[in-house]
């Protein structure tokens, strides 16, 4: 009798523990899951806060490369940040250097969304109501006649959108690279049957061209000195620390 009781105990025992034993393996399992996925939001959240920093270091690294080049222009400091957010945007997005949007901006209009040309083109990105018009409603936005193209950010959007969509599609699903962005700088200003454009237009459209790419270099250098001189402070202020 009293072995069977003993050995009922010991069965008894031997299943708790198992059952213990079982507990505390998925106990693990979950606090295991658990810790992966706290890591994992971790990365996640540092890889945020490093792209956050890095965005808000180009975007004044752009203000600052725009004023040192073009410190005749009535830009504020901060209607050229409020743009340059804006340029960023659409060059993250298509992988199109910001400084060709900036280029094609000042030999448009000089930064002027007032400005309207002899041929009716309006605003930042001297736009045509038809041109303007085509593409807010691809966009989806509402276009009031007369009225869109004068706002200055509306105005960059549609011509941004008009010319990147133009590079992109020249480039036929491989990366952008200079020869389509030419070819849409081209197509900006001479519209979609600039190739058969001859004479006096033809040169006029080469010209613009080389001084939109020119002033996009002249850019880039200026961007890229302050970059580096930013990099050199930031290792010198670390050296001293």
């Amino acid at each position: 009798m009293i072995r069977k009781i003993v050995y009922g105990f010991l069965c008894a025992s031997l299943v708790c523990i198992a059952l213990v034993t079982i507990l505390l393996i998925l106990q693990n399992r979950k606090l295991k899951t658990a810790i992966e996925i706290v890591t994992k939001q971790s990365t996640n959240l540092q890889h945020f806060v490093d792209s956050c920093q890095a965005k808000e270091q180009r975007i004044q690294d752009m203000v600052t490369t725009i004023v040192e080049a073009y410190p005749l222009t009535d830009l504020s400091p901060h209607e050229t940040r409020y743009y340059c957010i804006l340029i960023d945007d659409f060059a993250q997005r298509y992988n199109i250097p910001w400084e060709v949007y900036i280029a094609l901006i000042r030999m448009e209009s000089n930064f002027d969304p007032t400005h309207k040309s002899d041929k009716d083109c309006r605003g930042m990105m001297q736009l045509l109501e038809s041109t303007g018009r085509d593409v807010a409603k691809t966009l989806g936005i509402r276009y009031r006649d007369t009225k869109t193209c004068w706002y200055d950010v509306v105005n960059m959007i549609l011509g941004c959108t008009y010319f990147s969509e133009e590079a992109k599609k020249e480039a036929d699903g491989k990366p952008i690279q200079a020869a389509h962005l030419k070819h849409a700088i081209r197509f900006y200003l001479g519209g979609p049957d600039y190739p058969r454009k001859v004479g006096d237009n033809q040169q006029y459209i080469g010209e613009y061209s080389s001084s939109v790419w020119s002033e996009t270099s002249n850019l880039h250098h200026m961007f890229k000195g302050i970059q580096i001189s930013h990099t050199d402070s930031m290792a010198s202020w670390e050296e001293k620390k």
